[in-house]
């Protein structure tokens, strides 16, 4: 049998795997070198350095500084994907002929390439990207940013029809799926990719409550607003709330609160035993696009789950949380789940829902027969 080689185009370097998108990424990179495929990695970057841990999982690596300039974002062509242009991408591309993931619009400028044609190439959408950016402006307060992320969107509603040169445009989740299926041809499903087959939850109580995601976004620092001024100033239960990069804001109202605490920056491995000690993990958006990893990460790890419709809508975890949407309704579910034991059948359960969509192994063989749809 012939061995099997593809590109990898990141659009950011994905390790360490500390938020959503890069999550996906290097647990899909883990789950095809353990599936015997070769990996050549290109990975953009702006504020990440290269990842020697890299080497286990991919053969070759290169990498491309981003072109974060002003003038760059008076181009027609979305912000996202024009600082991702570089020629040294396509010299290594046009090498050989393997065939080609692009994980994200923002790596997708030289999908139709015409040097690329008869390629077989992919594209990953790890969101419906210009409704995350008209979301990004409606939570922000910045008007510099807000008209960015207004800007922003429009371009990548006008862009985003370049996918259907891609033999297969592959979502992340099922309300993803039913967009793109309704308005383009070759769309798939496959879950994201994850890092474990086994739920590894803790049964019994924990003795606060957790939230966590990466705090520079506006859309969590929001959420994490809206917990502490309509929740966490009525009820004492302790709140832990850890992240990367949270603002200065964010860290003074929460040192006005003693029951709650702020963990900025956490590795992993301290982020992984939060989620694992608390006894909710409470994890509300105002922003219903994509499937938020840190949902999954939290159904994999964590005790109960307690989020509101937005977060779960379109994700088929339903079932997996308890949906509360008003501040009364979190307080009283908070309540009510801190005096329950997360039992041993709980774990079962979840396992056997899970697994049904994000099986790693059976995931990587949904990918593998895309790359290498003759085989």
């Amino acid at each position: 049998m012939n061995e099997k080689r593809i590109h990898i185009v990141a659009l950011d370097i994905p390790y360490p795997a500390n938020y959503g998108g890069v999550i996906d990424i290097f647990n899909r990179i883990r789950a095809l070198n353990n599936s015997g495929i070769r990996i050549t990695l290109h990975a953009f970057y702006s504020n990440r350095t290269e990842a020697p841990e890299l080497k286990e999982y991919c053969d070759s690596i290169f990498y491309y500084k981003r072109k974060i300039s002003i003038r760059n974002f008076f181009s027609f062509m979305p912000f996202i994907v024009k600082t991702r242009i570089d020629k040294k991408l396509l010299y290594n591309l046009l090498r050989d002929t393997d065939p080609i993931l692009f994980e994200g619009l923002h790596t997708t400028a030289y999908l139709n390439h015409p040097r690329l044609k008869g390629r077989t190439k992919l594209v990953r959408m790890h969101n419906i990207e210009y409704e995350y950016y008209y979301q990004l402006a409606k939570a922000e307060k910045n008007a510099w940013r807000k008209l960015y992320n207004l800007i922003e969107g429009f371009k990548l509603k006008r862009y985003e029809k370049i996918i259907t040169v891609a033999d297969h445009v592959v979502t992340i989740s099922p309300n993803d799926y039913d967009h793109y299926n309704a308005t383009y041809p070759n769309i798939e499903l496959i879950p994201s990719s994850h890092s474990t087959r086994k739920i590894d939850s803790l049964p019994g109580y924990g003795e606060y409550i957790f939230y966590h995601g990466k705090l520079s976004v506006p859309e969590n620092e929001n959420a994490v607003m809206f917990l502490l001024k309509n929740v966490f100033t009525r009820i004492k239960t302790p709140f832990i709330v850890a992240g990367m990069n949270p603002s200065n804001r964010l860290k003074r109202v929460i040192k006005k609160l003693d029951h709650v605490t702020l963990i900025a920056d956490p590795p992993e491995e301290e982020m992984l035993n939060l989620i694992r000690e608390a006894h909710i993990n409470l994890i509300v958006t105002f922003q219903a696009t994509g499937l938020k990893l840190k949902l999954l990460k939290s159904l994999y790890y964590g005790r109960f789950c307690i989020v509101n419709s937005p977060m779960v809508s379109g994700t088929g975890l339903e079932p997996l949380c308890e949906i509360a949407d008003t501040a009364d309704d979190l307080i009283k579910t908070i309540d009510e789940f801190m005096h329950i034991n997360f039992s041993p059948d709980h774990i079962k359960i979840r396992h056997e829902n899970l697994m049904l969509m994000f099986d790693p192994v059976a995931n990587a063989k949904k990918w593998t027969s895309l790359l290498f749809p003759e085989e």
